[in-house]
């Protein structure tokens, strides 16, 4: 977690409707984004035993941003088709290398997360989208 750029994340999956956040709300946003991956890929971490990762060639880096491919596979089931996961890095000053997104099997987590915050936002506004994700987590903590 503390590779990632949360702030940076959250304000590409919010969208453009993140201009008109308040600074509190922008805060709160952050906030229930980083709970929200936490939620969902902490479960899916769990399922990761007996997996390992392998970092692939022909990553890209510029120098600013860097593209890092890898795929996890099992040590155990050796049938198990490979997982890839990619993982966009950006260089912030300061900081070093954190990560702004993530891919597992073409699919970008911010993408995916801009398709559906993007609408509500733009349906219900910024305290739409924020009751709508504190209901998600409680609904996802059942």
């Amino acid at each position: 977690m503390p590779a990632v750029d949360f702030l940076r994340m959250t304000r590409m999956a919010v969208g453009p409707k993140w201009r008109e956040a308040t600074p509190a709300q922008r805060e709160e946003l952050q906030t229930l984004f980083r709970e929200t991956l936490i939620q969902v890929y902490s479960g899916a971490l769990t399922m990761a035993k007996d997996m390992q990762v392998k970092i692939l060639p022909r990553g890209q880096n510029d120098g600013t941003e860097a593209l890092i491919r890898t795929a996890m596979y099992s040590t155990v089931d050796k049938n198990q088709p490979e997982t890839l996961i990619n993982y966009r890095l950006r260089n912030i000053k300061d900081k070093g290398w954190r990560v702004i997104d993530i891919n597992v099997e073409g699919v970008w987590l911010v993408s995916n997360y801009r398709n559906q915050y993007g609408s509500i936002a733009a349906q219900e506004g910024i305290d739409g989208l924020i009751r709508q994700m504190k209901s998600r987590l409680t609904d996802n903590a059942k």
